[in-house]
């Protein structure tokens, strides 16, 4: 650079030298210099680091047909060029005046992208208790750049609450000129809190339902919360589900997404009343006498003798193949269970004819079903009974087949099902048992409002309490009724609300809750006392205090005011604060208090005052020496200081002296009293 300016001079001082000749020359002068050799646009990055570079570049030359007077630019080679866009210009102007400007572009541009630096590694936490997310916290990281940073934004906040799972949170950092860089972490929020359940039924005992060796038992289920949400509450066996005979343990499990888990349990008892039956007993059996005997060896199918559960002992006094006379014998049929339960004996006759009608055997006895849960009906399965007959032929005909819906008619009225046998030679046999579906499906009681507590009204010692009502169901239909309805005025304490639904079985739910309401309002106090100011009374320290007792007044009846002190007690001298107490039946209180001050205004009295006492001088003395018996002071309350001017065995002089004595008790009262001395 210093060369090009020395060159430069050297050119100028040249032209200056041969400015006259030249000028004589070419004069007029009117074609402007040539500048030659001017560089491309340069354009080239800036330094690592910085927001820069040194630019250097060849120096175009100038020329002119007479002589150059000045060639300059407005930039240096070498220098240092900020990122944009630099103009360079040069200017050659001859001695005439004419001039010629000619300029490239220096463009240096920023590649170099900013940096975040300090960012967070990932993070992983727990929810916050009782929420399904976490607030989460760290610190920020910061942004750089060579050129300077325009901004540094997140997707997310430190502070910011985050969901359960993985959160991305990315930081961009953008420079000056538009260059961007991203960096991330993850946020993972687990869920680390189980669900709770509640409430859980009470453990059941339930007898096995009739015919069987287990028990439809039903409950209501629990409820399951989580922090987040419930994503299953499974029973090991769900209401409604058959138990056997014995105690099984129900456990329930709710389990949220994270795969957290509680369980709780309750027990369910079986226990079997039901005694054994016998089934399919023979009808009574007519038979024809074998050829030239007066008996005939009868045979029969036994009947089946079942329990719900398992049998102990059963047979029958007879057995099919015996031998019977002519006539009517009873066969005899008993079974006891496992569990003690006797069946009610069965029997049958044998009459022994020579003419027989047709037999039933498998008869079922009649059948008692509960109706289907959500209908009032229930479809019933048996075992269809057989026939046989001395002779072929018979024909089987029934009022109804198995599977067949029988309704629920209500109470103990039963559908008879009937068969009847026919046999070739008229001969008739029926045979029938009773279907009776019952109605054990208690209804259904849906929104029981949950327990209510309510302030008494203002003055009063009740309050109208409202709610929604519920809703009840049932297979077969309901009515629900209530101890109170919406609207009704409640007194204050607890009142139980009960709701039963009843269906036409008289199967009934009842369901309840609570209204409490309270009395808050504290009781008042009239006729409240003034401060009282009374005089001690007489010859006393004391005094007798009386006055009005003023009274109480609440919302609600029951309200008691008791008092510290009771009229007529006795005050001591100076102030004492008497406070009335009234307290309500729900221990709300109201105080109330006045002053009373017992004052003091009896003086002192002396007693014992000396009379005056004349005495001669003593011998060879102008004086003489007095005594005399001092008096005494006393008071309704206390003395407080007893003196005299003069002193018992005082040296008096001629003339008369008063002696006074002055009592003075602690309220300031003052008494005096005086003798005279001569």
């Amino acid at each position: 650079m210093r060369a090009y300016i020395a060159s430069l001079g050297l050119c100028l001082i040249s032209l200056v030298a041969t400015h006259t000749s030249a000028h004589a020359q070419c004069s007029p002068d009117t074609e402007s210099p040539i500048i030659s050799n001017m560089p491309e646009n340069i354009t080239q990055t800036a330094d690592p680091g910085a927001c820069g570079t040194d630019v250097t570049w060849t120096i175009p030359t100038a020329s002119d047909n007479c002589e150059l007077f000045t060639f300059a630019s407005n930039q240096v080679p070498g220098d240092f060029y900020a990122v944009g866009i630099t103009t360079v210009t040069y200017t050659a102007m001859d001695a005439s005046g004419n001039m010629t400007a000619s300029s490239f572009f220096i463009t240096v541009t920023d590649d170099e992208d900013p940096v975040i630096s300090g960012m967070p590694g990932d993070l992983n936490l727990s929810n916050d208790a009782g929420n399904c997310s976490a607030v989460v916290t760290w610190t920020e990281p910061i942004g750089s750049d060579n050129c300077g940073i325009g901004s540094l934004t997140s997707t997310h906040n430190s502070g910011d609450a985050f969901g359960i799972g993985t959160t991305t949170v990315t930081y961009t950092a953008t420079d000056v000129n538009g260059a961007q860089v991203s960096s991330s972490f993850n946020v993972t929020v687990t869920d680390d809190e189980n669900p709770t359940m509640g409430p859980m039924p009470d453990d059941i005992t339930q007898a096995a339902d009739a015919g069987g060796c287990t028990a439809i038992v039903n409950w209501t289920p629990p409820t399951a919360a989580d922090n987040c949400t419930v994503s299953s509450l499974t029973p090991d066996a769900a209401p409604g589900s058959s138990f056997g005979i014995g105690t099984t343990i129900v456990t329930y499990t709710a389990t949220d997404p994270a795969g957290n888990s509680a369980t709780a349990t309750f027990n369910v008892t079986i226990i079997d009343t039901e005694a054994p039956t016998i089934n399919n007993m023979p009808a009574n059996i007519t038979q024809t006498a074998d050829a030239g005997n007066c008996s005939a060896v009868v045979n029969w199918i036994e009947p089946t003798i079942a329990d719900n559960c398992a049998l102990a002992a059963n047979g029958g006094d007879y057995a099919p193949g015996d031998t019977f006379p002519v006539g009517t014998t009873t066969v005899t049929y008993t079974a006891t269970d496992a569990s003690g339960n006797n069946a009610t004996a069965q029997t049958f006759t044998i009459t022994v004819t020579d003419d027989e009608d047709p037999v039933f055997s498998n008869v079922p006895v009649g059948v008692t079903i509960a109706s289907s849960p959500s209908t009032c009906d229930r479809a019933v399965t048996w075992t269809e009974p057989t026939v046989s007959d001395n002779c072929p032929g018979v024909t089987v005909t029934s009022s109804h087949s198995p599977g067949d819906t029988f309704p629920v008619l209500g109470g103990i009225t039963t559908t008879m099902v009937t068969y009847t046998a026919t046999d070739a030679a008229g001969n008739v046999s029926t045979a029938s048992f009773e279907v009776l579906v019952n109605d054990n499906h208690a209804p259904t009681i849906s929104g029981t409002p949950a327990d209510i507590t309510q302030s008494a009204d203002a003055g009063s010692c009740s309050t109208t309490v409202t709610w929604t009502e519920p809703t009840d169901s049932d297979n077969c239909g309901s009515t629900l009724t209530s101890t109170h309805s919406p609207g009704d005025s409640f007194p204050v304490g607890n009142t139980t609300v009960t709701y039963t639904s009843t269906d036409a079985e008289s199967n009934t739910t009842t369901a309840s809750f609570t209204v409490t309401v309270t009395d808050n309002e504290d009781p008042t106090i009239s006729g409240l006392p003034t401060d009282i100011i009374q005089p001690t009374d007489a010859s006393a320290c004391t005094a007798v205090v009386n006055w009005t007792v003023p009274t109480v007044n609440d919302n609600c009846t029951g309200a008691t005011i008791t008092p510290d002190v009771a009229p007529g007690s006795t005050f001591a001298l100076g102030t004492t604060l008497v406070t009335y107490t009234a307290t309500d039946g729900s221990s709300n209180v109201t105080t109330g208090a006045f002053l009373v001050t017992v004052i003091d205004n009896e003086d002192p009295a002396i007693a014992g005052t000396p009379a005056d006492i004349t005495q001669t001088a003593d011998a060879g003395s102008c004086t003489a020496d007095i005594t005399w018996t001092e008096p005494t002071a006393s008071d309704n309350c206390t003395v407080n200081s007893f003196t005299s001017d003069i002193a018992s065995g005082a040296t008096f002089g001629l003339g008369a002296n008063t002696v006074t004595y002055t009592a003075t008790d602690n309220s300031g009262n003052t008494t005096t009293t005086n003798f005279t001395v001569t």
